[in-house]
């Protein structure tokens, strides 16, 4: 992700889609290849997990969602 190869990212963490942890790095990817859909369900959930930066990353799709 550092290098934002998102894809690549996303098909490395989508083996720990069951894991917490990776809940917010996976919607990020989603958020960065345009899929807000799905970046939306992975923020939601970490949400519900209590990751703060997954809260930012929703108000950022937001935002996104508002210019386009």
């Amino acid at each position: 992700m550092v290098e934002h190869k998102f894809q690549e990212a996303l098909d490395l963490l989508i083996a720990f889609k069951d894991d917490p942890r990776a809940w917010n790095n996976i919607g990020v990817c989603y958020m960065m290849l345009g899929n807000y859909t799905d970046a939306d369900q992975y923020f939601l959930r970490a949400i519900d997990r209590g990751d703060t930066n997954a809260s930012k990353n929703v108000e950022q799709i937001g935002w996104i969602k508002q210019v386009e």
